[in-house]
């Protein structure tokens, strides 16, 4: 296998090294290194994400490039960044889903990207210059390397701009969104699923988990839609109220001019609830202004970086544009004393940081 695998990586540097130097993009198939003995789940992003360039990746130690070419080794055992022991935001977010939780901790995984070239996001990528090409090169390269490791299922993360780009698919699972759906690549069957890049709610998880295991034990499986309902959806006002209140005593805080789920965290930054998708709980600047999101780096908002840099780097909370990091309540427990007795664990964490920031200067 190690041979097979050699010549494989050989082929992919032989076609992307030239096309990364050509346009300074940073390229590499996988996140985690290739679990050669025991690859049970083949789990395949879109791309790699980021802002890295072929100049800084070839001139960097870590990935330790040879006369501008990334070694084989490299390539082999993956991202150099990559770190099992914290794990990054979308495979924590697939041990929501127990079948996965089981595999992850297990190791019995391996983590990688159908198209190898990094950008900001899927759409940058599809501007690439010869983009179609280079994904068909990829998606071969894929084909070959399942046939190499021989996984026993192969879980594409993303439908639109996952599975779609790969093959033709049919949905199996279907909520708002296409949760699960199936596609054929050369004979292969590959499975995608709804992004791991945002939480998944308890039915998703449930859903996922029962389909996922009977796909593995090749039980029949039938096309599902999951009934449209949110547990904490513009039903629980007193719930929220009762959060408020807790949060409130716990850490002795005022309202926001009298808002009802809003606390005033310090003089810059409040903490709200909001009822919008699922029930979120967030963080972020007293003068925040939609014209200024967190996500096009204006850096306008006081201790902004040292903030921004913090919420990503804690697992509990989502980053989003308007927030410093949010949590959907029902990812906490499944009642409502969970809820707040994680909540404030969490908070407790996080706000001690916070005070630390803004007490350093």
């Amino acid at each position: 296998m190690k041979t097979k695998l050699n010549k494989w990586a050989e082929e992919v540097i032989s076609y992307c090294n030239p096309i990364a130097k050509k346009n300074n993009l940073e390229y590499y198939p996988f996140q985690s290194p290739i679990n050669v003995e025991n690859t049970e789940i083949l789990i395949v992003g879109v791309n790699p994400r980021g802002v890295g360039d072929y100049k800084c990746q070839s001139t960097n130690p870590k990935w330790g490039f040879k006369n501008g070419i990334m070694p084989v080794e490299r390539l082999i055992n993956g991202n150099p960044y990559y770190d099992k022991d914290n794990l990054w935001q979308f495979l924590n977010n697939l041990k929501q889903i127990k079948f996965f939780d089981d595999k992850i901790e297990g190791g019995k995984f391996t983590y990688m990207n159908y198209f190898y070239f990094a950008t900001n996001d899927a759409n940058e990528m599809k501007k690439i210059n010869g983009f179609n090409d280079i994904k068909d090169f990829c998606v071969n390269k894929l084909s070959e390397l399942i046939d190499i490791l021989k996984p026993k299922l192969i879980i594409v993360l993303g439908v639109a701009d996952g599975l779609d780009l790969i093959t033709k698919n049919t949905t199996i699972v279907k909520k708002k969104h296409r949760l699960l759906t199936k596609g054929l690549l050369n004979g292969i069957t590959l499975y995608g699923i709804k992004h791991s890049s945002r939480n998944y709610a308890y039915d998703e998880r449930d859903v996922l988990d029962k389909y996922l295991n009977d796909i593995v034990k090749n039980k029949k499986i039938e096309n599902y839609q999951i009934p449209i309902k949110s547990h904490y959806k513009n039903t629980n006002n007193d719930f929220y109220k009762h959060i408020i209140e807790q949060i409130k005593k716990e850490f002795d805080l005022e309202l926001e001019n009298d808002k009802e789920y809003s606390l005033l965290l310090n003089k810059d930054l409040i903490i709200r609830i909001s009822d919008k998708s699922a029930g979120t709980i967030g963080i972020r600047h007293l003068n925040f202004h939609g014209s200024k999101k967190y996500t096009q780096n204006h850096n306008c908002y006081i201790h902004q970086t040292e903030l921004l840099q913090l919420f990503e780097s804690n697992n509990n909370f989502t980053k989003g544009e308007v927030w410093l990091g949010n949590i959907t309540l029902r990812d906490l427990g499944k009642t409502e004393e969970d809820v707040i007795n994680k909540l404030i664990n969490i908070l407790k964490n996080i706000i001690h940081k916070i005070n630390d920031i803004f007490n350093s200067n």
